[in-house]
């Protein structure tokens, strides 16, 4: 059965919104979608006109418009499906700040970032999971992260929205719009349907259990931008999967078949990343240099620490222009009083 993107069914739950209120034929839902998220970007502009939660679902108009309008932005946006090893391997890892840096500037630099997640792979308590994260830059530089959370095995979701680095995360109220002018919808508003969202997920999770949810989301995105980055300055990413794509304004959609073509097929261009493609896995049989402490003069008293496994992007190619992704296991190493590091012991290569 093949997994529908949740960026997908969310379009589509708005088409069939505005269908209900005004009917099947008379407007053109992807300039529609279009002038949605060019709006919301106005909108935000003036925050003293609406409440947390709907700035939240505005953002997430506004943070769209480079998937809806993809013309009006170069280069491209990210969007990415990873699969659900790489989701639960992702969750666990330290990102290096090398990681982040490189992808906060690629996200910066394509406007947009949407990862979208396997069903299940990403659970958050015991009912509920993360379906997808949608990330853009704000006015001010900082990145905007909004999650999709809802109910297991479910395609319906609240938006969760936060600064990255932040610990607060507020929930978006739902959002319809609504034609204000005649039958040829010739204009439209946003009606912000307000409710009581003032705990958010809170109210479901415990501080702790948000803090570490945040930075799991975090990680998750980062990575897979990274993993992205890294495909693409091997030179790998044209042979990456594109899932089945028909755009917003192809003939075929306003077709008698539309819900299958619908069905069957992306709003938006979507990568599919395999299963730590591109990342360079340091496995057991590496081992670094080994430095003596009495080879260099000095028997300071050293003390082995344990290192977790972590990701970082390694520069290399001509004049350290290129970046790939690197995954460092959990190793061990000795550090002298004075803090230098007098080795790395990690397991020896097993030989032949």
């Amino acid at each position: 059965m093949k997994q529908r993107l949740y960026l997908d069914v969310y379009a589509m739950g708005l088409r069939a919104g505005f269908e209900a209120e005004i009917g099947t034929h008379v407007f053109d839902f992807a300039t529609l979608l279009k002038d949605i998220c060019r709006e919301s970007e106005g909108l935000l502009a003036r925050p003293d006109e609406h409440s947390p939660a709907s700035q939240v679902e505005l953002g997430f108009f506004a943070d769209m418009r480079p998937f809806v309008e993809p013309e009006a932005f170069q280069p491209s946006p990210v969007a990415v499906t990873v699969t659900s090893e790489s989701v639960e391997i992702f969750r666990a890892g330290y990102v290096n700040g090398s990681v982040r840096d490189l992808a906060e500037e690629d996200i910066r630099a394509a406007r947009a970032a949407y990862v979208d997640l396997p069903h299940g792979s990403f659970p958050v308590g015991e009912n509920m999971q993360v379906r997808a994260i949608l990330v853009a830059p704000e006015a001010g530089g900082r990145l905007r992260i909004t999650a999709a959370i809802g109910q297991r095995g479910s395609n319906k979701a609240e938006h969760f929205s936060w600064l990255a680095g932040d610990a607060e995360v507020a929930t978006g109220a739902p959002v319809s719009a609504t034609s204000i002018d005649n039958e040829y919808f010739v204009t439209y508003k946003i009606d912000i349907i307000e409710g009581d969202v003032s705990n958010g997920l809170q109210s479901r999770l415990r501080p702790r259990a948000i803090r570490k949810l945040v930075r799991e989301i975090e990680q998750v995105i980062f990575l897979a931008v990274a993993q992205h980055r890294s495909l693409i300055d091997r030179q790998e990413d044209g042979e990456l999967e594109v899932l089945p794509h028909i755009g917003l304004t192809d003939p075929r959609r306003r077709t008698g078949n539309r819900k299958k073509t619908e069905r069957e097929n992306s709003f938006f261009r979507i990568k599919r990343l395999p299963h730590l493609r591109g990342v360079t896995v340091m496995t057991e049989a590496y081992r670094a240099p080994r430095i003596a402490a009495d080879a260099v003069g000095d028997c300071t008293p050293s003390k082995l620490i344990n290192v977790r496994p972590f990701y970082r992007m390694q520069a290399y190619g001509p004049r350290h222009s290129l970046r790939r992704l690197i995954w460092v296991p959990a190793h061990s190493r000795h550090v002298r009083d004075g803090g230098k590091v007098d080795m790395i012991v990690l397991p020896a290569p097993e030989h032949d």
